[in-house]
């Protein structure tokens, strides 16, 4: 993909990066990005992929066709505001997926455990599976949602903007704990 017209610096590679794996969670299927430099910008973006075209739209379509069962009752109900929907779309998440804990305990953690597809299909994923699901069906209803990680913490989460408030949801800890109702914290007016 040509980029030159945008002038992205070369100092930028790790932030186009974690822009592309961490707020296009459809982008399951891509393996590795590579780039091209010329006078210290980013001219072109190379992809490797790990399923063919056909293969991704089929594991795109299961996708769906598991988002469209969380989303049951909830896309276009007048009746529910966000807030309600942001916590049925997270209960409901918490029950489908079961996080991998055998696979992260033996050091074996498939790679589709960490996208939306270990988490809506195989319904199985660690953290940062749960954070691209919720982040992609909320954005699927309007409402604003953007994954948030720590390298420190070894973890992936959700901000989302309900209002005018951000708050913190974490759908792989309410998941384990399945405290349903108990997960939104305000973080910021």
């Amino acid at each position: 993909i040509d980029i030159s017209s945008f002038n992205v610096p070369q100092s930028d590679a790790y932030a186009l990066s974690a822009l592309i794996y961490d707020n296009i969670p459809e982008a399951f299927h891509v393996n590795t990005l590579s780039y091209s430099v010329g006078s210290g910008k980013i001219r072109v973006l190379y992809f490797t992929y790990t399923c063919t075209p056909s293969q991704y739209t089929v594991m795109y379509n299961d996708c769906m066709e598991s988002v469209d069962k969380i989303l049951a009752g909830i896309k276009n109900n007048s009746a529910l505001n966000d807030v309600q929907k942001a916590l049925l779309v997270h209960d409901r998440l918490a029950v489908l997926c079961e996080y991998d804990t055998l696979n992260l305990e033996l050091g074996t953690i498939p790679p589709e455990s960490f996208t939306m597809y270990g988490a809506l299909v195989k319904k199985i994923a660690v953290c940062q599976g749960y954070a691209e699901a919720y982040e992609f069906i909320l954005e699927l209803i309007g409402i604003d949602c953007e994954l948030c990680e720590s390298d420190t913490l070894n973890h992936a989460w959700n901000i989302v903007k309900l209002g005018n408030y951000y708050y913190y949801v974490d759908a792989t800890w309410d998941a384990e704990r399945l405290e349903y109702g108990s997960i939104i914290i305000r973080i910021t007016e």
